[in-house]
């Protein structure tokens, strides 16, 4: 199970060191290729942003994946339902360790035959006349060396806008005395209810499709479950929160995980669970309406500017990222809670 488990982390390192390896590639190609290129200042300021961006991600998603704890990816598959969709998983796993072995050999290819073709013939002086040139070399100059450190500054300060932006949209929680209350954000106006339910099925839909490996259409699915949020927050005043009370000894594992062990965790152990998002959906309508105390199965999709946080039980399974930063306190009381009762 552990080799298994450690797969994941190789597979998401190595997604992140392809990106890098082939945005570098692409970074040298286009400086190399100054002189044969049209001389648009725009499109060569343009194209090393577009670069720079891919390989701002592919640094991230290295930095995270080396960090990424397999004993946190360990989950019982439940059911049936669970256990096929965990073998589409492991499935996915391999199927993408060989794309990227497969790619990996391809790149090398290429990028022998590009080099070759580049700089048969070439005469460095060449490159050094090229007005490209110098507009490539200085906008990757201006990017790291003034407004990456600004950005990165601006960014870790307390009034980070992301963090604005998770307190006023994610769900949070308080701790009680033998549980947590998970508050989680909606409109009460009749007419922004359809904007909920449009949210609710973006974000069932973006979940699967992440799941299945098509980020581009996750991305714009999340897009949907977001923009309602954002017009009913922006138009319609603050969004009220619906409590969620789960007892301690509702719980048997709390785990915290960061964006990518969260999706790792939904990709490459959950896999394309559809009962299980079926139920978390039907849940939180029926929670909405009322109905039931709680939703028993509650699955958000994971946010990359916050934390996400595994609540597991017997009857529960609630997966969310969460706008609190600090779960050390959490964790605490819930170590504390089963100590006591053993």
């Amino acid at each position: 199970m552990k080799k298994s488990l450690e797969d994941i982390k190789l597979v998401q390192l190595s997604t992140g060191i392809v990106s890098l390896i082939s945005s570098i590639f692409f970074i040298i190609l286009l400086i190399l290729l100054s002189p044969k290129v049209e001389q648009s200042i725009p499109l060569w300021i343009g194209l090393p942003i577009f670069l720079i961006i891919i390989l701002e991600g592919s640094i991230y998603w290295i930095s995270e994946s080396v960090k990424i704890n397999e004993e946190k990816l360990k989950l019982k598959q439940e059911n049936i339902f669970s256990q096929i969709s965990h073998g589409f998983a492991l499935y996915s796993r391999y199927n993408n360790w060989f794309k990227i072995v497969f790619l990996s050999l391809i790149m090398l290819f290429v990028f022998g035959v590009f080099g070759y073709i580049v700089l048969k013939g070439m005469r460095i002086e060449e490159i050094f006349n090229s007005v490209v040139f110098y507009v490539q070399l200085g906008t990757y100059f201006v990017y790291f060396l003034i407004v990456r450190p600004l950005i990165r500054k601006f960014f870790s300060k307390s009034q980070n806008p992301l963090k604005k932006y998770n307190k006023e949209l994610l769900p949070d929680y308080s701790l009680e005395p033998e549980g947590i209350k998970l508050n989680i954000y909606v409109s009460e106006k009749k007419r922004d209810k359809i904007l909920v339910i449009i949210a609710l099925i973006g974000w069932l839909l973006s979940v699967i499709l992440m799941i299945l490996g098509n980020k581009q259409a996750a991305l714009i699915m999340a897009g949907i479950f977001v923009l309602p949020l954002l017009f009913i927050f922006i138009f319609k005043g603050k969004l009220t929160p619906r409590q969620i009370k789960i007892k301690f000894n509702e719980i048997e594992e709390i785990k915290e995980l960061s964006f990518v062990e969260s999706q790792s965790l939904l990709k490459y152990e959950v896999g394309p669970d559809i009962n299980l998002m079926m139920k978390s959906a039907m849940d939180l309508v029926k929670f909405f309406k009322g109905e039931i105390e709680k939703p028993l199965t509650y699955v958000n999709s994971p946010v990359s500017a916050a934390k996400t946080l595994l609540i597991k039980g017997p009857e529960i399974f609630y997966l969310t990222s969460v706008s609190n930063e600090n779960q050390e306190e959490l964790m605490k009381n819930f170590r504390k809670f089963k100590s006591k009762r053993r």
